[in-house]
């Protein structure tokens, strides 16, 4: 019987040729866009996964709106991390900030090599404590610990320092300040929304201001994470929360026209 249903289908296919080349042809056209489709699908749900508490980090946003003026921004004020992790610690386990002089390249140099980064980024001394990547060298609890301390990825450890070992060398950052490398990481994985290839620490970030951190509230160059407490609900925290945190620390002129946001980091 299905022999016979075999020849009446190529009998079919043979008597209609045309028509049947448009069908065979629409059918791969679909099912093709259905795997491409699908692969974008992953490809897009596993960035960021290689993070074991990926769940529950998320992004800070600042939104701002002064009568239709204003910004949708990924960023926040310097204070703004760990004012929320002291105002909220039952909720939030851990924060980090991650600066980069809202410059997108900085001079790097050490002995006769000089190049222009585009991956060299400030963050606090608890960003590997948040943040997943394989150690080649050096510890990642206290890496960023010491001003004028910087974790490199073994890309940029083979471009600068070849086969040397690395640790303990210096990176000049803008011809003016020497780092020391304190950490070799992994190259970081393409599935990441952050990608660099130098993180320093940030409490260097103050000898660039004289000797202290920004603290005004107004000016919002840091990307803040955060890292949530297990079964802590964000949208909780999202709604009902960083509206009292908006309106008890940021100024009276402005507090009335910006709202704070969580995006998830994966």
């Amino acid at each position: 019987m299905i022999i016979y249903y075999l020849k009446i289908a190529v009998r079919n296919l043979m008597k209609y040729r045309l028509y049947s080349m448009l069908n065979i042809a629409g059918l791969a056209l679909g099912i093709a866009s259905f795997l491409l489709i699908g692969l974008y699908i992953v490809d897009e749900l596993s960035y960021d996964r290689y993070h074991k508490k990926s769940e529950r980090i998320y992004r800070v946003g600042q939104i701002s709106d002064f009568g239709g003026v204003g910004e949708n921004s990924a960023s926040l004020p310097f204070p703004a991390a760990f004012a929320l992790k002291n105002e909220y610690p039952d909720m939030i386990g851990n924060v980090v900030r991650v600066f980069n002089f809202q410059s997108p390249r900085t001079l790097l140099e050490h002995e006769d090599k000089k190049y222009i980064e585009t991956g060299v980024f400030f963050a606090d001394s608890t960003f590997f404590r948040i943040f997943d990547h394989k150690f080649l060298k050096g510890d990642p609890e206290t890496a960023l610990d010491e001003t004028f301390m910087v974790v490199i990825t073994e890309k940029a450890a083979e471009k600068y320092f070849g086969d040397e070992d690395p640790m303990g060398k210096t990176l000049k950052v803008e011809g003016r300040f020497p780092f020391q490398v304190a950490g070799v990481i992994e190259d970081v994985p393409s599935h990441s929304h952050f990608h660099f290839d130098f993180i320093a620490s940030m409490s260097s970030v103050k000898h660039f201001y004289r000797g202290h951190l920004p603290q005004t509230w107004v000016w919002n160059p840091c990307w803040t994470y955060l890292l949530l407490h297990k079964n802590v609900d964000a949208k909780h925290l999202e709604k009902a929360l960083l509206p009292q945190f908006v309106q008890k620390y940021f100024f009276d002129a402005e507090k009335d026209n910006i709202t704070l946001h969580l995006q998830k980091a994966n």
